[in-house]
């Protein structure tokens, strides 16, 4: 087949014309657009028809054109309209594909939240179907590139430490970042909230004896009934000897405390 001068010229300004397998494709491409009347209503100029044929090929042929803002520059088109067009034309052609999570997050690098993006997006379907009726549930499409891609944005959100390129993740799922933020929060939104694990600091054996003295001495009365030992009140008014200070015995002293430490469940 041979390439018409639009694609080639275009190829050498997206940096892609080395790959003869992707021009043969935008090609092809290019020439269902014009053939088929359905795309005019589209009312695309040449150089976006022909851009967009190299896109698509780009994609079809496993090796996406990464440039966003090249690609806008070469269409003559704003990103939100671009990516409009665009997503009408692959579905026109029937060239929609959906990457897995597992695809997704090795070309982003971020492996790691594969199975948590996999789980939020599982429970984001059941949770979506669960409130439509059983005749309805039939008519909804999860085959959409967005939501594999949404799904991986929210468990990012949701880990510290990770990051990913959302122009790169917006252009796998054919939408703009914004319709991506918003399925993101959308399929967080839809899973369990748990509140933050804040670990609790354990009293120590320490911290406890010394709260239990401390109330008791408030109290103005001598906690421990050990056998054999005369409990002691005082008052301000009695007067204090060296006997004061020494109530019980250093056996008596740790009975009493295994005695607490057990109660409290620390032994």
């Amino acid at each position: 087949m041979t390439i018409s001068g639009p694609i080639v010229k275009y190829a050498q300004r997206l940096n892609i014309a080395e790959h003869k397998d992707i021009l043969q494709k935008a090609e092809d491409l290019c020439q269902q657009i014009s053939a088929e009347s359905k795309f005019s209503v589209l009312k695309l100029s040449g150089s976006c028809q022909t851009v967009i044929s190299l896109h698509l090929a780009s994609k079809v042929c496993r090796r996406p054109i990464q440039d966003l803002k090249l690609i806008l520059k070469s269409a003559g088109l704003s990103k939100v309209k671009y990516q409009n067009v665009l997503r009408n034309v692959e579905s026109a052609l029937n060239l929609e594909e959906v990457l897995s999570i597992d695809d997704i997050c090795v070309q982003l690098g971020c492996s790691q939240i594969r199975q948590k993006a996999a789980n939020s997006l599982k429970q984001y379907q059941a949770t979506f179907l669960s409130k439509l009726s059983a005749s309805r549930r039939d008519d909804v499409n999860f085959d959409k590139a967005i939501y594999p891609c949404a799904a991986i944005l929210a468990a990012v959100k949701a880990e510290k430490g990770i990051r990913v390129d959302k122009n790169k993740l917006s252009d796998l799922g054919s939408t703009t970042k914004t319709e991506l933020e918003k399925m993101a929060a959308d399929i967080w939104a839809a899973q369990p909230q748990t509140p933050l694990n804040t670990p609790v600091k354990k009293k120590t054996v320490k911290s406890l004896v010394q709260a239990v003295l401390t109330r008791a001495l408030e109290n103005e009365e001598i906690v421990p009934d050990t056998p054999g030992k005369k409990q002691k009140r005082f008052n301000d008014d009695d007067e204090e000897s060296d006997d004061d200070h020494c109530i019980f015995n250093r056996d008596d002293y740790e009975m009493w405390k295994q005695k607490i430490l057990n109660l409290a469940g620390l032994v």
